[in-house]
């Protein structure tokens, strides 16, 4: 058990292996596990700290953290000092409920305020004022764009930790540049993964998992609906999407106690898990080892009935279920850098188990 946190801990992830928590005490706080204790607290956040997601491969010492504060922020945890690179205290007009990453320099955030928006890190805006609306019925779709020129961000570059400076003239003007964003009409995007529908097609879409039973896949550039993917009758609270050998598969997780696997491409659910948890379905996370494209598929699902199940997909089956520990699960993370799976809970704890003896 890691103890630090003063309040319940509603996300996790790792960051070049290096496990991150955040928490309703304001703050995110990085772990030593080999010394078991805290080794860091970041501090910029005035509420909730509800989502962290990393770059992992593409800028490894890159986190980002969305709040109930409505913030952004953008952090170097190799960075001595202050941590935070960047920080947007307006980035939504309301809590921000997910993070995801589409490519080594946009990631996309979701929020109560019925947006998405996709940001771009080299050229970040402190407003954002394009909006792409669409209607998930008819497909049709009505732009109106506004352009910002002021920006303001010096990150480190995917291939390097030095600083690089963006584009831009002296007195940080840029070129008139987009930040995507569109406003959903199918109710509050409460959790978003992005990929791709199939190896063919290069299009990049955003899954987005909404209010009674919404799931779609979105095109980022255009916001044009391309599947549907139904079958949930409440709100889905999260989804996650995988390319496994030739599959893509898309996961989600509702209200209504279910977890779905579906097919990306032809929007078939595969199989429906109706009795695994006993609640409402709070987290979830695809796992399959490093570089084992033809090894097992699992994924873990978190609940509020204080559960872990751990399920094979290729037999969807439950293999593993963790104690029950807490009221509610907020957050889960398998770690392939230690074989740890982390929990988030109503706790002022992360709590952890060995899930495999192999480390890389």
């Amino acid at each position: 058990m890691l103890f630090g946190h003063t309040a319940s801990v509603h996300s996790l992830t790792n960051v070049a292996g290096t496990v991150c928590s955040g928490s309703s005490d304001h703050t995110i706080r990085t772990w030593d596990i080999k010394n078991v204790v805290c080794d860091r607290v970041l501090m910029k956040h005035e509420a909730l700290v509800s989502c962290l997601q990393s770059w992992h491969d593409h800028r490894p010492h890159m986190l980002i953290s969305g709040g109930q504060d409505d913030r952004l922020c953008i952090w170097n945890v190799k960075q001595s000092g202050d941590a935070c690179a960047f920080q947007i205290p307006r980035a939504h007009n309301g809590q921000i409920h997910s993070i995801d990453i589409v490519d080594e320099n946009c990631f996309v955030s979701s929020s109560s305020d019925m947006h998405v928006k996709q940001w771009d890190i080299r050229n970040l805006k402190q407003s954002v004022q394009e909006t792409h609306t669409f209607d998930h019925l008819s497909n049709s779709s009505i732009f109106s764009g506004f352009m910002n020129p002021y920006h303001s961000l010096s990150v480190p570059s995917p291939s390097s930790n030095a600083s690089a400076t963006s584009s831009g003239d002296a007195h940080g003007v840029n070129s008139r540049e987009h930040i995507t964003s569109f406003v959903t009409s199918f109710g509050e995007p409460f959790s978003v993964s992005c990929g791709e529908l199939a190896e063919s097609t290069s299009k990049q879409v955003v899954f987005t998992g909404s209010r009674n039973g919404v799931l779609l896949a979105v095109e980022l550039s255009t916001g044009e609906v391309l599947k549907h993917y139904t079958g949930h009758h409440s709100d889905i609270v999260s989804c996650t999407s995988i390319h496994h050998g030739s599959n893509y598969y898309l996961l989600s997780g509702s209200k209504d106690h279910t977890v779905r696997l579906f097919d990306v491409q032809s929007g078939e659910c595969i199989y429906s898990f109706d009795s695994i948890h006993s609640g409402e379905i709070t987290c979830l996370q695809f796992y399959k080892e490093k570089n084992d494209e033809g090894g097992d598929l699992v994924f873990y699902s978190g609940s509020r009935d204080g559960s872990i199940k751990e399920v094979t997909v290729s037999s969807q089956t439950v293999t593993r279920v963790f104690e029950r520990i807490a009221l509610s699960i907020f957050a889960l993370h398998r770690n392939s850098y230690d074989g740890m799976l982390y929990c988030g809970s109503d706790e002022n704890l992360v709590r952890a188990w060995r899930v495999t003896d192999d480390q890389s």
